[in-house]
Parts: C-alpha cells; sequence; structure tokens
C-alpha cells in the first residue's frame, strides 16, 4: 500500500518516530462525531443520539444527555483499525453488542460484507476532508499540550517522524495550527496502519543506523509488538486510546508504558543512550 512522505535527509540525531492521533492529537471527539456522522449517512436513521447529526455546537450537549453512548464506543476505540471502523462501531453498539479483542472485533463487522465496510471508510475519510476546512474542527481535536511542548524542546537533538494512518492534509493541518511543523522531519501516512513496521525498517535504513537506534511511540499494541519484536526501541503512551489489552500486551513484551511526564525523560534517556553508543563505536 502506498506511503506519502515529506522529504528529509538523514541528520546527526537521534531517530524517534511518532504516533499522531492518542500521541500528539486528542482526536476522541473527532472520531465520534465523524464515525456517527458517517454511519448516518450510510444507514438513514440510527435509535441513537435523537437520530440526527451531530453538529460542532451540540455535540458535547447532546453526549451529556446520553453518555452510555460515548462510553460504549470509546470501549471500542483500542479495536479500531480502519478508519472506516469508527462508524460500523454504531451498527454494534445499537444491537448492544460487545467484543472484547481484536480478533473477536474483526471476525463480527467481517460479517457485514466487503462492500459495506468499504462504504463506511469512503465516508469517514470524505467527512474528515469535509471537517478539516472548517476552524471549528480544531476545537474536535486538541493536543497533548505537554507533548507539543516536549516536540520542541527536544527538537534540537531528536529527529522526530511521524507515521499514522491520518490524511497526510490533516496532519499539516494540525502541525500549523500546533506550531511543530518545523519540528517535524518526515509525515508518512499510510493506507494500511498494519505498515507501521515496514516503514519503521525503512528508516533504519535510510538513515543508516541499526533498528534500536530508532525510537518509536504508540497507543496500540499492535503496532508496537511487531516493531518491538524487530528491535525497535518501543514506548507505549499510556495518556492514548488503548485498552486493558494493550496494556496487558505491552507489559508481558516488556514495552516500557509512559505517561505525560515520562515522555520528554524517556526521549532523553534514549538519546543519551545512542550518544554514547556512537562514541563507543566511533
Amino acid at each position: 500500500m502506498p506511503c506519502f512522505s515529506a522529504e528529509v535527509g538523514p541528520l546527526s540525531k537521534a531517530n524517534f518516530v511518532l504516533d499522531y492521533d492518542g500521541v500528539i492529537l486528542n482526536s476522541l471527539f473527532e472520531k465520534f462525531v465523524v464515525g456517527f456522522n458517517a454511519h448516518l449517512r450510510i444507514a438513514g436513521t440510527t435509535p441513537l443520539l435523537g437520530g440526527s447529526e451531530l453538529h460542532f455546537d451540540d455535540y458535547r450537549g447532546r453526549l451529556e444527555a446520553e453518555p452510555e453512548i460515548f462510553e460504549a464506543f470509546r470501549a471500542y476505540v483500542p479495536l479500531i483499525g480502519d478508519v472506516g471502523e469508527n462508524s460500523v462501531v454504531f451498527r454494534l453498539i445499537e444491537r448492544g453488542l460487545q467484543v472484547q479483542d481484536r480478533e473477536s472485533f474483526r471476525t463480527t463487522i467481517a460479517d457485514f460484507g466487503d462492500d459495506y465496510l468499504q462504504a463506511c471508510s469512503a465516508e469517514v475519510l470524505e467527512l474528515r476532508r469535509r471537517y478539516s476546512e472548517i476552524d471549528a474542527n480544531t476545537e474536535l481535536c486538541p493536543a497533548f499540550p505537554s507533548v507539543v511542548h516536549d516536540i520542541k524542546q527536544l527538537a534540537n537533538d531528536v529527529l522526530f517522524t511521524i507515521c499514522t494512518t491520518k490524511p497526510l492534509q490533516n496532519v499539516e493541518h494540525f502541525n500549523e495550527v500546533l506550531g511543530i511543523g518545523r519540528f517535524i522531519g518526515d509525515i508518512h501516512v499510510c493506507e494500511d496502519n498494519r505498515q507501521k513496521v515496514d516503514i519503521l525498517d525503512r528508516l533504519a535504513q535510510d538513515f543508516s543506523v541499526e533498528n534500536n537506534e530508532v525510537g518509536f511511540i504508540d497507543d496500540f499494541a499492535r503496532h508496537l509488538l511487531p516493531a518491538h519484536e524487530s528491535g525497535f526501541k518501543c514506548f507505549y503512551a499510556a495518556w492514548g486510546f488503548g485498552g486493558p489489552e494493550d496494556e496487558e500486551a505491552v507489559e508481558r513484551a516488556g514495552i516500557p508504558a509512559l505517561g505525560l511526564d515520562g515522555f520528554a525523560p524517556a526521549i532523553r534517556e534514549f538519546i543519551a543512550k545512542q550518544g554514547t553508543e556512537r562514541k563507543v563505536s566511533g
């Protein structure tokens, strides 16, 4: 599947790869609003949240009236892979279905058929594109302020790369809004989020470094585990959208789990270690 990136040359800095949603950007409400509206457009009707489209100025009030809908959606977020599944989950919520793991989730939604799943993906992408042109959309996706601050502070010593399934236009828009565009090197956007380890492999080759010289942080175990097994230095973003299954999986694998206050110290330790190893090897 194709990836697109901004070109940047190798620098004598530590290499660190960042997921975007759930690491830099708190896009949980955006996922909900876009997913719900896409579901409504495809299904034509829904018993949830009054059965009408959510708007930027009314979604919070309507969620407060039916908080169990958002709670049900939040429980599904760790299981979501393809962007269209942000819409698919509302079909499950309507039926009161609960699924415990990614494998069961994929098996369940496969029964809906490929045409339906593809329609959900297309609708979510189209709504994301449309909403990105509306200023109020930015309010749906606040940043994690300390992460933005840390990126700016650490950029002199770290070449930050983004690896995400979020559309490039959206990433560039939020980078500009957050003022971090000039602190980011490559932006890799993949249609298939299971390709992240392939991107890491390619980055290590491009920068002529060993896999353990590339750091990677994500909020889902399914992205981290293949990278960890390939020798990359991985960290779990515990402030993101992962769930208990993710927490258990990274703990079993020995992947450090970081809170927001642990993000910068972990990267500084990573930088120091890379500097020491380079001196020894040199």
